[in-house]
């Protein structure tokens, strides 16, 4: 009889333990393997804006490389590309949810050292993509860049070949708070001084990406100058701005040349007005795509690069299918 209290005892003890360790593991462990489950990896991303091809195209590039992975990507931009102040604000969102990487198009080169210094700070990887800020590159901080050089060749060598290598243009939409444009101005300008002498810039006006403004100021462009055979605008938002203004005047003729940088419409839809020879067009899928890469590289312990650049293609009425096929994300 005592050796079976004893050994009935022994039992209970065991049962009480095994209990125990079946409740620890309820409070304890499975809580962690189930956060574990369902940790994922987080990346914001924040264009200069949304719903327009040009940053469209960055956000299919990224579903493209994580659509498969466990990563969960935050996307979102000002509904304006001149809404400094709301992009910022975005940014400081970001660095109060502690997210794990920040894809950025920046609106202002100098305007958003703060936060995206903030950020950094943090430890939190960042990928700048089209144009760069007023900040090296360092080990957290990588920039993928459109070729501006060989965007503003692209343009000067289409100039030469549309008006026979002579006569008058203006360039419009030069926005000093954005380095990319500074730099295909300044390389259109050397190209055509050193290839095309006999083709003058005699205007140059500074512009910004606020349709309305681009619109008044392609008017008093107009009102001054007629005496143009083709005119580079250097931003979306300056090409649509001048098209209305030209609009407005009824100016139909198709002997004016309109060279445009950037889109935010569909690139046939643009092509529909005899004003536009062609379009440069930043190949923001190939940078979405490797933007999402480098963060995700970081992320597992590898080196991001510091800069690389990304080649513009020159899409006309007569290359516009060939060249539309190249910008799928990879």
């Amino acid at each position: 009889m005592p050796e079976e209290l004893a050994t009935s005892g022994k039992k209970l003890v065991k049962h009480h333990w095994l209990r125990k360790l079946a409740w620890l593991f309820v409070y304890i462990a499975l809580p962690c393997a189930i956060a574990c489950h369902d940790r994922r990896i987080a990346i914001a991303v924040i264009p200069r804006t949304t719903a327009t091809p040009i940053w469209e195209a960055e956000h299919l590039g990224i579903q493209a490389v994580t659509q498969d992975t466990n990563v969960h990507i935050y996307w979102n931009a000002p509904t304006r590309e001149d809404d400094v102040e709301g992009q910022i604000a975005l940014i400081e969102q970001v660095m109060n949810r502690h997210y794990n990487g920040l894809i950025l198009a920046p609106d202002n080169a100098s305007a958003l050292l703060a936060p995206v210094r903030h950020i950094l700070r943090q430890g939190t990887p960042v990928v700048v993509i089209g144009s760069p800020l007023l900040l090296s590159s360092s080990g957290n901080l990588c920039y993928l860049l459109n070729d501006e050089e060989t965007g503003g060749r692209l343009a000067a060598q289409r100039l030469a070949l549309i008006l026979h290598g002579r006569g008058n243009i203006a360039i419009l939409g030069i926005n000093p708070d954005v380095i990319g444009i500074v730099d295909r101005t300044r390389t259109l300008a050397s190209v055509l001084r050193k290839e095309s002498p006999n083709i003058h810039i005699i205007e140059e006006r500074a512009g910004t990406f606020d349709e309305d403004h681009e619109r008044q100021a392609a008017n008093e462009f107009l009102d001054q100058r007629r005496d143009v055979d083709a005119i580079i605008t250097l931003s979306s938002a300056t090409t649509h701005g001048l098209l209305e203004a030209m609009r407005e005047r009824n100016i139909n003729t198709s002997k004016l040349k309109i060279i445009a940088f950037d889109r935010d419409d569909d690139e046939r839809l643009l092509f529909d007005t005899p004003r536009i020879d062609s379009v440069v067009i930043e190949d923001t899928g190939q940078m979405g795509a490797e933007a999402a890469r480098q963060i995700l590289q970081k992320l597992h312990g590898q080196p991001m690069c510091s800069t690389r650049c990304f080649q513009p293609l020159l899409v006309t009425r007569e290359n516009l299918h060939q060249q539309m096929s190249q910008l799928h994300p990879m």
